[in-house]
C-alpha cells in the first residue's frame, strides 16, 4: 500500500470482487497489466453471491455446448488450484 499522498497508477480497475470482478481482475493481470481490484466490504464477507460453505457445478445439460464448457472449466479450477496454491473445491 502507497504512504498517504503517493500516487499510484493503474492500467486496470476492477470494481467490485465477486466472481466475474475477480476473474477479470485475475486474467487482467495474468496479461502483466497492473490491475487494482476494490471491493467495498471486507473480506470474505456474506453480503454476495459467492459466499458460504456450499457449491454446485453441473454436469449433465441438455445442450452439448454447455457439457464442454464444465469440461474445460474442471481444468480451468485445476490450474487455478495449483497456481494459488490451496484446494478451491471439494
Amino acid at each position: 500500500m502507497a504512504a498517504e499522498g503517493d500516487k499510484q497508477l493503474f492500467d486496470a480497475l476492477v470494481l467490485g470482487a465477486g466472481i466475474q470482478g475477480s476473474c477479470a481482475a485475475y486474467h487482467l493481470a495474468r496479461r502483466r497489466l497492473k490491475t487494482l481490484l476494490l471491493e467495498q466490504f471486507p473480506l470474505p464477507h456474506t453480503r454476495g453471491s459467492s459466499h458460504g460453505q456450499s457449491r454446485i457445478a453441473r454436469s449433465a445439460y441438455p445442450q452439448d455446448v454447455y457439457l464442454e464448457l464444465m469440461a474445460e472449466a474442471k481444468g480451468l479450477w485445476a490450474q487455478l488450484e495449483a497456481e494459488a496454491g490451496t484446494q478451491l473445491q471439494r
